[in-house]
């Protein structure tokens, strides 16, 4: 199991933990874990805003790229992850080679995104959009 599956199937359980509902919980987990994979790419460019200064970066800044980058990351775990008989075989073999140092690890690395993502929309709002 590759790392981004086994990050999405990390955050779908602790949905599940908290509710009971498959249906919600998979939507809901597929929308949270778009939205970290978004936080992560805007951070990094955000940071390659800050380093680099070209004219064709602040193009891809634009909201609307970035609107359009977070519907096609959805629209892409969607596929992945909403496929019935596929995920039921993934979250079995999520369970088998799940460890709790791997579990803290992506939840904190989700936090840590978040964090930075946060951190630079207040502080580095020039490079950010």
């Amino acid at each position: 199991m590759n790392w981004y599956k086994y990050w999405y199937y990390t955050i779908y359980f602790i949905y599940d933990h908290f509710s009971k509902n498959a249906e919600d919980n998979k939507i809901y987990s597929i929308g949270f874990f778009s939205l970290v994979i978004y936080m992560l790419f805007t951070v990094l460019g955000c940071f390659i805003n800050n380093f680099f200064d070209f004219e064709l970066i602040g193009y891809i800044a634009h909201p609307f790229s970035h609107l359009i980058f977070i519907l096609i990351t959805f629209l892409i775990n969607n596929l992945l992850f909403d496929n019935t008989i596929n995920a039921r075989k993934d979250r079995m073999l999520y369970k088998e080679f799940k460890t709790q140092r791997k579990n803290v690890f992506f939840i904190l690395l989700t936090i840590g995104i978040i964090f930075m993502f946060n951190y630079n929309a207040i502080y580095l709002k020039k490079y950010f959009f």
